[in-house]
C-alpha cells in the first residue's frame, strides 16, 4: 500500500509540475502582426514590410528556423524598457543585419552580417527600444547608417 501511495503522490507532483509548465511558458506560436515601415536616411526612404516581435514569446522566437528573408521584409522587435537590448542568432539558419535604435527611431548601433547558428552576444551600444532585424546586406546596399531613423508607418490592422 505504502508503495501505491508513493506512486499516486508522485503522478500528482509531475502533472502540477506539467500544468504550471503550460500555464506559465510563453507560447512560441504566437502570430505576428504585420506592418509597414520606413528608414529615413537622408532625404532617401526605404519601406519594408515588417513582421512585429511584440510579446516575450514573439521576441524569443524571433527569426528562428526561418530558411530565407524576402528582400525588403524584416522583424521588427519591440521592447518593453529602452536598454542596452542584447540578441542572438541561436537557430537562426539565415545571416542578419540588426539595427538597433533608440526610443525616438534613432538607430545607434548596427551589426551587419551576423552569424547564423552563432551563441554569440550582439549588444546594442547605446540604450535601444527597438531592433530591426533585415536580410544581411541590406544595411550597406541602402546605405543605412548610425543615425539614420526607423519611421514605423502602423500595422496592418491599422492601415484597412
Amino acid at each position: 500500500m505504502k508503495y501505491y501511495r508513493t506512486i499516486l503522490q508522485s503522478f500528482g507532483v509531475i502533472t502540477l509540475i506539467a500544468i504550471v509548465a503550460v500555464f506559465t511558458t510563453p507560447s512560441l506560436a504566437e502570430p505576428f502582426a504585420r506592418g509597414k515601415l520606413e528608414i529615413v536616411s537622408g532625404k532617401k526612404r526605404h519601406l519594408f514590410v515588417v513582421e512585429l516581435a511584440q510579446t516575450l514569446g514573439q521576441r524569443e522566437k524571433g527569426l528562428m528556423e526561418r530558411k530565407s528573408l524576402p528582400l525588403n521584409t524584416g522583424m521588427l522587435f519591440l521592447f518593453d524598457n529602452i536598454e542596452i537590448q542584447h540578441m542572438w542568432m541561436k537557430n537562426t539558419f539565415i545571416p542578419l543585419d540588426m539595427l538597433f535604435a533608440d526610443k525616438n527611431g534613432r538607430i545607434v548601433t548596427i551589426a551587419h552580417n551576423t552569424e547564423p547558428q552563432s551563441r554569440k552576444i550582439i549588444s546594442s551600444r547605446g540604450p535601444a527600444r527597438y531592433v530591426l532585424e533585415l536580410r544581411a546586406g541590406t544595411a550597406a546596399r541602402l546605405v543605412i547608417k548610425v543615425g539614420d531613423r526607423l519611421r514605423f508607418l502602423g500595422n496592418e490592422s491599422e492601415q484597412r
